[in-house]
């Protein structure tokens, strides 16, 4: 069971949670899990972006695939270092804000730009096929 709630009060041994729905179904004595939400990428922004990768792809004679993971290289890596070792990680688009992630498809639309890919025809077809507008 889900159960969405509000933190009211927080101290050292003490967490209180309103729920939003009164009749939750909890009762005295169940334990619980209590998880923060994250400012997570809306899932329209996600589907936009597969839609973006897939219309590179197109015109490229690429695979959606290759197009995602290498805008993701580009502008999502990153060198941690773990242990002494030094690595290349790629944070996951989910990872990024609604916020960071405008900021990362706007630099994909200038990658696009700079492949010489005709961004008036993505933004026509989104408008046409979805009824939305990219920019």
């Amino acid at each position: 069971m889900k159960i969405d709630g509000i933190v009211t009060q927080v101290s050292e041994d003490r967490v209180v949670v309103e729920a939003m729905d009164a009749t939750a179904g909890l009762r005295q004595g169940d334990i619980v899990e209590l998880r923060a939400r994250k400012n997570a990428r809306t899932l329209s922004q996600n589907a936009l972006f597969h839609v973006f990768c897939r219309f590179c792809a197109k015109w490229l004679s690429a695979r959606d695939w290759e197009i995602k993971a290498a805008l993701k290289n580009q502008y999502l890596s990153m060198e941690v270092e773990i242990a002494g070792v030094l690595y290349v990680v790629t944070r996951d688009t989910s990872d990024l804000s609604p916020e960071d992630f405008s900021v990362f498809y706007d630099a994909c639309r200038a990658w696009a730009e700079e492949m010489e890919i005709d961004l008036k025809k993505f933004d026509f077809f989104l408008d046409r096929a979805y009824n939305i507008k990219s920019k």
